[in-house]
């Protein structure tokens, strides 16, 4: 039996005895027996209301795609010098990686 397990069987039968002893309302005893109950199903797993309404299969709206017409395609110029400074980023990169594997050899 697990901890929750036992902690609620022995609040329910504190309940029980305060409930036969006459120390609880009895509508107090039905309230607290009925949470009691509704805890110890949500902790077990049990599916409720909620759990089968978010299980189940929902048919949703079809997403409204607005195109923006602000913007407007890069130009050929555009588009080659985004392409002549990648390369030449890329270039910088490679001959700086080079010159440092280099001069980490020659360091040994």
């Amino acid at each position: 039996m697990n901890d929750w397990e036992t902690q609620a069987n022995l609040v329910l039968q504190e309940l029980n005895a305060a409930q036969v002893e006459r120390r609880l309302d009895p509508a107090e005893y039905r309230r607290r027996r009925l949470q009691l109950l509704q805890s110890i199903a949500r902790s077990a797993g049990a599916p409720t209301a909620r759990r089968r309404r978010v299980a189940a299969p929902q048919a949703l709206p079809t997403p409204v795609v607005t195109v923006r017409r602000d913007r407007t395609p890069p130009t050929a110029l555009q588009a080659a010098l985004r392409s002549w400074t990648l390369r030449l980023w890329a270039a910088v990169m490679l001959a700086g990686a080079a010159w440092v594997y280099w001069h980490g050899i020659a360091a040994l």
